[in-house]
């Protein structure tokens, strides 16, 4: 699905991502995962067209695209779509307004269609609808779609940014630590949304520090330490490698 090749992207003196590579399949969950400042969240900007990087590759599979040199809305019509670590909810607006939001992201609407309100423009306004009333669904958010986002609780508010981003059809869905700030019946609930979005056939690449979120959901785990990555693999591989222990927890003292 997507293939990332030896990116790299520098702030000043500071090498924020350092040769980074590594594949995502179709319909896998990638965990990505390490310290803070790893540079997790900088991978997500240079996926994602808000960062350019400085060399290397980002390609999409079906159909081949290049992302590198992209705008962000161009990425998000070709099938990439992302939460964002601080939640980026619009004020004055309902729970089903912001996913309707996310589905006219894909809805090509022309002006004089839209202003004609042509027949065309009718048969789009009815699929965005129909769409954004079923991931209410899938969200159990559905007996709240007109309330107040800003308004919901801190879960919810996370739950409909999530909403937000599959309303654009994506093919690969990138989620920026979706548990933080959550109690643990609230992630309980988000590993059962992951899943069901998993089932839906959308790809998943996943930042998080909770490692009872990201080692259950994770098919395959990158670990990056100071903008590079250290270890790749499945979850139980990952968690004995002994570079990842030392990333976390600092090498042990040699009388330890």
């Amino acid at each position: 699905m997507l293939r990332i090749d030896q990116i790299s992207k520098r702030f000043g003196g500071v090498q924020a991502l350092d040769s980074v590579s590594f594949e995502l399949k179709q319909g896998q969950v990638l965990g990505v995962i390490g310290p803070n400042g790893a540079g997790k969240t900088t991978l997500f900007n240079c996926l994602t067209g808000v960062f350019q990087p400085e060399q290397g590759q980002v390609q999409l599979n079906n159909p081949k695209r290049d992302l590198v040199g992209r705008r962000a809305e161009t990425i998000v019509k070709w099938g990439i779509s992302r939460t964002f670590q601080n939640i980026r909810l619009f004020s004055g607006m309902s729970v089903l307004e912001h996913i309707l939001v996310g589905g006219y992201t894909q809805t090509p609407y022309g002006f004089l269609s839209t202003v004609l309100r042509s027949k065309n423009f009718h048969r789009q306004e009815y699929e965005v609808q129909t769409q954004a009333y079923a991931l209410l669904e899938l969200l159990g958010l559905e007996h709240l779609k007109q309330q107040s986002a800003v308004d919901l609780p801190f879960g919810l508010q996370r739950r409909l940014e999530i909403g937000r981003a599959l309303a654009a059809q994506p093919k690969i869905l990138l989620l920026d630590e979706p548990a933080a700030g959550l109690n643990p019946v609230e992630k309980q609930e988000l590993l059962q949304v992951i899943q069901a979005i998993q089932k839906r056939g959308v790809s998943v690449i996943l930042i998080e520090h909770d490692m009872q979120v990201v080692m259950p959901l994770s098919d395959w785990v990158v670990v990056l330490d100071h903008g590079r990555v250290i270890a790749q693999g499945d979850a139980v591989s990952i968690q004995k490698d002994p570079q990842v222990i030392e990333a976390y927890l600092g090498k042990a003292s040699e009388d330890a």
